[in-house]
């Protein structure tokens, strides 16, 4: 193909980090940058996802200066990407550290810090985050919710999962998905209780 733009550069790009070929992918962006093309925010986004798949956690912080470095450090969308790529790669200390250092963070921005918190085990501070953002008058989304009854179920945390759950329905007039009600079922499972999962039924409407 001749006379690439970035558009074109980014989908090849982004077709080699969607399968985890990430050596390509960078081979690409190398390529498209001594072509010319300066990668933009997709193109970047696109390799942070790779990351994120694989666990490639040192291309990934390359990543993060690379965007820093080139107009992208006050990018929310490259930020809360960022934070989900260090927790997927289990460096949830980086991830800490850019989620505190954003100087507006987003509903996205509290609950992908929320989900990789929960995702490393990190379940109190998943739990303070949470109620943080609540304190805050920050609306959680049902993303949100699922990040922190995931929290609750890896932690054994059966009061307190009822509790958000009751929460997202009362409180926030979220309809609980699939995904919400597998999480409070198998809670409930650990727990010993898997007959109260009949009380957790959706709405007929």
């Amino acid at each position: 193909m001749s006379n690439r733009t970035c558009v074109s550069w980014t989908a090849m790009i982004s077709g080699y980090a969607d399968k985890g070929d990430l050596n390509e992918a960078l081979r690409l962006f190398h390529a498209m940058e001594a072509a010319g093309e300066k990668p933009d925010l997709v193109t970047v986004l696109s390799l942070v996802s790779g990351c994120s798949q694989t666990g490639a956690l040192e291309l990934g912080k390359w990543i993060h200066n690379y965007a820093f470095s080139n107009g992208l450090r006050d990018s929310i969308v490259v930020c809360n990407a960022l934070i989900d790529m260090y927790a997927k790669c289990g460096n949830v200390n980086s991830a800490r550290e850019l989620s505190y250092a954003l100087p507006v963070r987003t509903v996205v921005s509290w609950t992908t810090m929320i989900a990789g918190f929960a995702l490393n085990g990190n379940y109190e501070e998943a739990l303070d985050l949470f109620c943080l953002m609540v304190d805050l008058d920050l609306k959680p989304n049902h993303l949100t919710f699922l990040a922190i009854l995931q929290a609750c179920t890896h932690a054994g945390l059966l009061e307190k999962g009822m509790e958000f759950f009751d929460m997202m329905k009362k409180v926030y007039k979220i309809n609980p998905g699939v995904d919400h009600f597998s999480c409070m079922a198998d809670l409930l499972g650990r727990k010993g209780r898997l007959e109260q999962t009949w009380n957790l039924k959706p709405n007929s409407s």
